[in-house]
């Protein structure tokens, strides 16, 4: 019994030592700069304080922007922020107003972009053709990691009324890269392969839709059937084995 007490009261030691709390836990975090940089960017961007710049999309509106932000996010802005195309530098020399920079893209991906600019996020609700038009602006603008977003959204919004159109950029933007001999990008190995796995499971629906799309040319046309054929043909591989499976166990 005596035994027994000594080791209950051991165990309870430990137990107690265990719950002791160090000196260092008691204090926070020694630095917060991440957390708080992330939640002051995000303000920025909600109330435009401090904007220090005015970029103008190609349908005419205006966006107010920050230079550092965009400088700090992106090689692309940085160079146009440093100097337009006399010379000069993007913001007015006066200070009093904000300089205004012209960027060639429409409101939608314009405004797309800087949210991702600020909050790593993108608006929810985007129409596919902006998310299109976004993942090509983000290769242009240099920012792999908005181009891998809008491949991921456009990924998981397939339907069988997108599913043709994003196969037909996939296949335009892997010709551009091949005769201006670049690599394709990841984000557009993902897309496609989304688009190959999407279609085989809505062969037929997605093959009739695609043969009756006008829009495509032959080169495109001939490309995506190959991406498209061998997904129906492992489909019609597996429903024959379905079949077969199902007969012999009958």
């Amino acid at each position: 019994m005596a035994s027994e007490d000594r080791q209950h009261q051991g165990s309870d030691e430990c137990g107690e030592a265990a719950s002791v709390q160090r000196p260092c836990d008691l204090l926070p975090p020694a630095s917060t700069l991440s957390h708080d940089l992330a939640a002051s960017v995000r303000l920025l961007r909600k109330s435009a304080a401090f904007a220090d710049v005015i970029l103008v999309a190609s349908t005419g509106e205006h966006l107010p922007a920050h230079r550092l932000v965009l400088a700090a996010r992106s090689v692309h802005f940085a160079e146009q922020l440093g100097l337009n195309s006399l010379g000069e530098s993007a913001c007015s020399s006066s200070g009093e107003l904000p300089g205004r920079m012209p960027v060639d893209a429409c409101f939608g991906v314009l405004n797309a972009a800087l949210d991702y600019l600020y909050t790593e996020e993108l608006p929810t609700g985007l129409p596919v053709d902006v998310v299109l038009q976004l993942r090509r602006a983000a290769n242009t603008w240099q920012l792999p990691g908005l181009e891998q977003l809008a491949a991921r959204t456009l990924a998981e919004s397939l339907s069988t009324d997108s599913v043709c159109e994003v196969l037909r950029h996939c296949s335009e933007d892997e010709v551009a890269a091949k005769l201006a001999g670049h690599t394709v990008t990841a984000a557009t190995k993902y897309l496609r392969a989304a688009c190959g796995q999407f279609g085989a499971a809505n062969y037929e629906k997605v093959r009739s839709l695609f043969c009756n799309d006008k829009r495509a040319c032959p080169h495109t046309t001939s490309h995506l059937t190959q991406i498209l054929v061998p997904f129906g043909a492992a489909l019609t591989s597996r429903a024959k084995q379905a079949r077969a499976l199902s007969c012999s166990t009958h």
